[in-house]
């Protein structure tokens, strides 16, 4: 699998201000390298590692799905941090038409309301972006703490139809190649990708 990186070189064996770090498709690779995320910052170093990468024990996995249903994580780590994650990501609940469908069903306006309503069932009604889930550093701690060392989800917008595998430890990525997309380097010599 492949991974993007776009910011300057540090000590550590890859850059992430997120949870997890993501593998991917070879072309999500040099996209994310190439166009960060934030429309502010530009890529300083670009670059793509080609890794092998090991999930020996996902939290879920469902490649084609971009999607996590909130009763794989109710299963995995209870009630009440499926809730947290569910109130957290609210703004994520909102874009899906489950959602929506159950506060209009039961006359509510929140998520806590439908919560009130139906009690903690209500979790394995809904689902949520499995992305945002997979960013938060919080989440993954309470992941790792029970074992889990990954996950595998479908992508979003550039990544679409593609599958996504998150490790929770460089230590589960062993590098084969590094490619460096940065503009003088490829001016000298177009890596070949």
């Amino acid at each position: 699998a492949y991974r993007g990186e776009h910011g300057a070189r540090s000590e550590s064996k890859f850059q992430s201000r997120l949870g997890s770090l993501s593998f991917g498709s070879i072309e999500a690779a040099k996209t994310y390298a190439t166009q960060p995320n934030h429309y502010h910052e530009r890529p300083v170093d670009p670059r793509v590692y080609k890794a092998h990468i090991t999930i020996e024990n996902p939290i879920f996995n469902n490649p084609n799905d971009p999607f996590v249903d909130l009763d794989i994580l109710r299963k995995a780590i209870g009630d009440e941090k499926t809730l947290q994650i569910a109130r957290d990501l609210e703004d994520h609940l909102l874009n899906t038409n489950n959602f929506l469908e159950l506060l209009e069903d039961h006359d509510c306006m929140t998520l806590d309301d439908l919560h009130e309503k139906l009690g903690s069932d209500v979790l394995d009604l809904l689902y949520v972006d499995a992305y945002p889930v997979m960013d938060s550093e919080t989440y993954v701690e309470w992941f790792k703490e029970l074992g889990y060392d990954g996950a595998v989800h479908g992508g979003n917008g550039a990544t679409a139809l593609e599958a996504e595998y998150k490790i929770f430890d460089p230590s589960q990525a062993q590098i084969i190649k590094e490619y460096d997309l940065s503009p003088k380097r490829q001016a000298a010599v177009e890596p070949s990708l």
